[in-house]
């Protein structure tokens, strides 16, 4: 009788009383962050959270969306606890546009200093100076990018500010790839075990490049990933970007574009799509439908029989 009781008991905490799984609260969450109901979302978040199960993405993302509604200090709350899970991204979290309304909080400061003290302790053990390099590349790579959606959001997609925007982000893509292929040419794809939290990278840079360039390098990410020195979710949006740049379905549903006619996002279109979930869980991402939320988009996944 003890283990069915604790079965139950392991079963009911997935739930809330409404029904709702972890998941399902995170999910709502999100979903409300990108209509720009902050305070909303976050009450999602916490919802979520009063199951019993936190992890340390949705801890930080409730920080952005409780910063974003003017409660800081819950954002600081949850800011640290998301520390706590292992979320010690010191650089990013200085940068996120959405966390500048705690930088004048005490309580900001230790826990910036609690990343980067957590973050340098993890580093320590791996190449500090093929470490240095990455976390330069990759902010080179992403500054660019970081200011595109305020910028779309404020004067419109083909807007001349986003244009000028993607100019200097490409000047930057060609300069980041040419880094990069030094360090592959030196290094190997640099992976997980040689520079940790930075195994991205290089990933990112490619996948930002031509198709020539991802066609080149998608045997050595495959490789990575197979060794676990580079996540499989990874390894799935590159070989979408290379399916759809060669004019075929993509596998994963990674890959949107917006309509010429419409202006509105949409799916590339999808192989054997009744089965994508399957395919996307077994590289470590969420369901499509999850998925298309992020973009603002209502997904239903087709059956067999569609």
């Amino acid at each position: 009788m003890k283990k069915i009781f604790l079965f139950l008991l392991l079963a009911c905490s997935a739930w809330s009383a409404s029904g709702q799984t972890y998941a399902d609260h995170m999910q709502e969450a999100n979903r409300l962050y990108q209509s720009g109901e902050y305070r909303a979302s976050a009450e999602a978040f916490e919802k979520g959270f009063a199951l019993g199960k936190t992890e340390a993405s949705d801890l930080y993302n409730a920080a952005c969306s409780r910063a974003l509604a003017g409660d800081a200090e819950k954002a600081l709350d949850h800011l640290a606890k998301a520390v706590e899970k292992g979320w010690i991204n010191a650089d990013w979290a200085q940068r996120d546009s959405d966390l500048v309304s705690l930088h004048g909080q005490d309580r900001w400061q230790l826990i910036v200093a609690d990343m980067k003290a957590r973050q340098a302790a993890e580093e320590a053990r791996y190449d500090q100076e093929l470490i240095a390099q990455l976390k330069e590349i990759g902010e080179m790579d992403q500054v660019y990018r970081q200011q595109m959606d305020e910028a779309e959001k404020t004067y419109g997609w083909d807007s001349p500010e986003m244009k000028e925007l993607w100019e200097k982000q490409r000047l930057n893509d060609s300069i980041c790839l040419a880094r990069i292929e030094l360090v592959i040419a030196e290094h190997g794809y640099p992976g997980k075990s040689l520079v940790g939290r930075q195994s991205s990278v290089a990933f990112l840079v490619i996948q930002h490049a031509d198709l020539k360039v991802q066609e080149k390098y998608l045997p050595l990410l495959q490789e990575a990933a197979e060794k676990g020195e580079l996540r499989k979710s990874s390894l799935a949006l590159l070989i979408d970007r290379v399916r759809v740049g060669n004019g075929q379905e993509q596998l994963y549903g990674s890959q949107l574009h917006r309509n010429p006619d419409t202006g509105q996002l949409e799916f590339f279109p999808i192989e054997d799509e009744a089965r994508v979930d399957e395919r996307r869980s077994e590289m470590g991402l969420e369901p499509l439908e999850d998925y298309a939320r992020r973009f603002g988009l209502e997904y239903r996944a087709p059956t067999e029989k569609d």
